[in-house]
């Protein structure tokens, strides 16, 4: 009986090293990815769009076959060619989450694009299409309609509004991920983000679905992004007036060569803080800055909002 429970224990010893281990790889595998396609994105895909990040995952993926088949072998939850595919998708998005995390340029340029999405969109409904749903939804009270109208009063900047229909398809159909999603993105866009994340939050707890899920997951990153970039705007502060003026006249070398070169002016400065961040970082009293709080220091800070106007 004693040999058997010995035996038993080493056996779930020897089962939840191996597990670690595996999840170890993933994890190094994961980063290593996330880092490759972060330079990919940088430095080859000028002009960035949704489907570069494909681009660039793919191009690291081919690079790393032999790892990515031996990860996949070693895993006993994938028995066929769509399980791998299913794997190589959830790979993808959880570089992506990554990329978010760790990249302060992915993750602005994936927020601008989404809110470039969000306005192309609402540009196609007016604010009189709420008629048309008030008459419907007084025929018949359907969660589906009063979500829609939810929607038109959102394209439209009448946020109160808005709120008050997804809160009540909510109250009707508790459930929907479709509506707190964008109940979330509202909050956000209203920097309400606690009450977001929490949203985000029930959707990674409660959806099947690896769309909701996947949106979900990026979207609560992007959140919690956002609330960082605050803490790194209040907590920043520069040795002394000379540093703040040594600082301040290369960051304004950076925006007036980046405007000579007629590039994409993120991704320019961004390369030249990477490049020189030993030399920015001197200048601040912390000495644990990175380069997305770098970054994100010199994109959103009012130090430097007014000195881009002073290139010739």
């Amino acid at each position: 009986m004693k040999l058997n429970y010995i035996l038993i224990l080493f056996i779930s010893i020897t089962y939840l090293s191996w597990s670690q281990k595996q999840e170890d790889n993933y994890e190094q595998f994961k980063n290593q990815i996330a880092n490759e396609v972060c330079d990919c994105l940088i430095y080859e895909l000028k002009d960035f769009k949704f489907n570069s990040l494909k681009a660039c995952f793919s191009k690291s993926m081919d690079l790393h076959v032999n790892k990515f088949n031996s990860i996949i072998e070693n895993d006993n939850t994938i028995q066929n060619e769509l399980e791998k595919k299913k794997f190589k998708v959830s790979l993808l998005y959880n570089v992506q989450e990554q990329l978010i995390i760790d990249s302060y340029l992915y993750y602005e340029t994936y927020k601008n694009l989404r809110n470039e999405q969000f306005e192309k969109y609402g540009k196609k409904v007016s604010l009189e299409d709420v008629n048309i749903f008030n008459k419907r939804i007084a025929e018949k009270k359907d969660d589906y309609l009063i979500f829609q109208r939810g929607n038109i009063y959102y394209f439209n900047k009448k946020y109160e509004e808005a709120e008050q229909d997804y809160k009540t398809s909510l109250d009707m159909n508790q459930d929907n991920a479709t509506y707190q999603l964008q109940l979330a993105n509202l909050y956000e866009k209203l920097e309400r983000y606690t009450e977001a994340e929490e949203l985000y939050q029930k959707v990674l707890k409660h959806s099947k679905k690896q769309k909701e899920v996947v949106r979900a997951k990026i979207f609560k990153a992007i959140v919690s992004q956002k609330v960082k970039e605050k803490e790194w705007l209040n907590t920043l502060q520069f040795k002394n007036d000379t540093s703040q003026s040594d600082f301040l006249e290369i960051v304004r070398s950076y925006f007036c060569d980046c405007k000579k070169e007629d590039s994409n002016t993120n991704l320019c400065i961004y390369i030249k803080v990477k490049e020189h961040k030993d030399l920015l970082i001197s200048y601040f009293k912390k000495d644990q800055i990175t380069v997305t709080i770098l970054y994100s220091f010199i994109k959103n800070s009012s130090y430097t909002s007014q000195i881009q106007s002073t290139c010739n």
